[in-house]
């Protein structure tokens, strides 16, 4: 574990409602991780290769707190095309959520035939900053009438809203897609792992990867999913917790952006009690394909979804070959950003940070990172120059 854990950090969080407005939280951060994860699509057992939090760490387990779309448009998935089937006769698949008795897809994946499958993200050249501003504000929004009942007893799971775990998803895939990576799903299985994680997350008041047995509401089930998850606390509904991930605030290894925003992520499972939250993220099996990853991304990109440190990751750096150049080519400044590399295994890719100046929005960044090996570090440095159209979609 980092020596983040108990620290208390704050931060801004930006949502949309109409207009935009800010959001004042607290969270709990802390960092774990693995140095790989089964590649296989199931991952194997719910227990033992994920990382929710905001809490992400190296060696085992997960971290404290801390998509794919049509071309680039707004596309919520559902069920576009084919035949959804009653969920009376026949149980949904992996990736559908019943909704009115209807076997619908899960957000980030639309009806292909009698399938739900990945919304496959469009090309960064082909996306317009009307489409991704479009975009941006119709998967933002949560949608759950509400998030988590308690049960009769405070160990009870309770009753966690479908679609409050959706929303999770659709946030998580929201920023997938807008890095061009593929979606991800939750597997319904993993949930039993990470309602029981968040319970026990409430009643001790605290974050840990590693629960003793002597906590209150103790499971080897929510014991299993503390070490494979990131773990926060502060936001009360799962797409909440995703923000805090994403930003990352406070911690140096991004260790949480990294399993949320790690390519072969596919399969997850939610778990939320009040405030706390379990989002497993220790899997694999999802499609690669970038031979690098930015946040923000190439081309058109919110405002509102720039949270925390600039970041490129790659398979590996020459770090003494390595320099970053940022130019707005607004105002034709130009700076070279003090960087660093974020240390710890946390995903597939290692990864390289730095914080321009500035970050806003009707300004284009040319950003030029050289010594990125994109083929592993037996592999020639390159450099990579992209271009971020930051966009205010308020």
């Amino acid at each position: 574990m980092s020596d983040m854990r108990g620290s208390i950090l704050f931060f801004v969080l930006f949502f949309v409602a109409g207009l935009l407005a800010g959001c004042v939280g607290s969270i709990d951060l802390e960092n774990s991780g693995v140095d790989a994860y089964d590649a296989g699509e199931d991952g194997d057992d719910p227990g033992a290769d994920t990382n929710p939090q905001a809490d992400a760490s190296d060696g085992g387990t997960a971290g404290d707190v801390v998509d794919a779309g049509g071309d680039d448009g707004s596309n919520s998935g559902g069920d576009d095309g084919g035949e959804p089937e009653s969920c009376e006769t026949t149980p949904c698949d992996d990736r559908e959520w019943c909704r009115n008795d209807v076997c619908v897809c899960q957000s980030g994946w639309e009806r292909a035939g009698g399938d739900c499958v990945a919304i496959v993200p469009s090309d960064f050249a082909g996306r317009t900053p009307a489409g991704v501003c479009a975009k941006w504000k119709d998967e933002f929004p949560n949608r759950a009438s509400f998030v988590w009942q308690a049960g009769a007893n405070n160990c009870d799971n309770g009753t966690l809203n479908p679609e409050s775990i959706d929303d999770g998803i659709r946030r998580i895939n929201l920023y997938r897609w807008l890095l061009g990576l593929y979606p991800v799903y939750n597997r319904r299985a993993y949930n039993v792992y990470a309602q029981p994680c968040a319970i026990m997350m409430k009643e001790n008041g605290r974050l840990n990867h590693n629960p003793p047995s002597s906590w209150k509401c103790y499971s080897s089930e929510g014991a299993n999913a503390a070490g494979s998850s990131n773990l926060a606390m502060g936001m009360r509904d799962p797409a909440g917790s995703v923000d805090l991930y994403i930003e990352d605030s406070g911690v140096a290894s991004l260790g949480h952006r990294r399993w949320i925003l790690d390519p072969p992520y596919l399969p997850t499972g939610i778990g939320q009690a009040g405030s706390w939250n379990c989002t497993y993220v220790m899997t694999g099996g999802n499609t690669t394909g970038l031979d690098w990853v930015a946040y923000p991304a190439p081309g058109p990109f919110p405002r509102q979804a720039v949270m925390g440190k600039w970041s490129l990751a790659a398979r590996s750096f020459k770090q003494d070959e390595t320099s970053v150049t940022v130019k707005d080519l607004t105002t034709g400044s130009e700076e070279q950003p003090s960087f660093y590399f974020p240390e710890g295994n946390y995903g597939s890719l290692a990864y390289l940070a730095f914080q321009p100046s500035s970050a806003q929005a009707g300004h284009d960044y040319e950003v030029t990172v050289t010594g990125v090996r994109p083929g592993g570090s037996g592999s020639s440095p390159v450099t990579v120059k992209y271009t971020v159209q930051l966009l205010d979609c308020r």
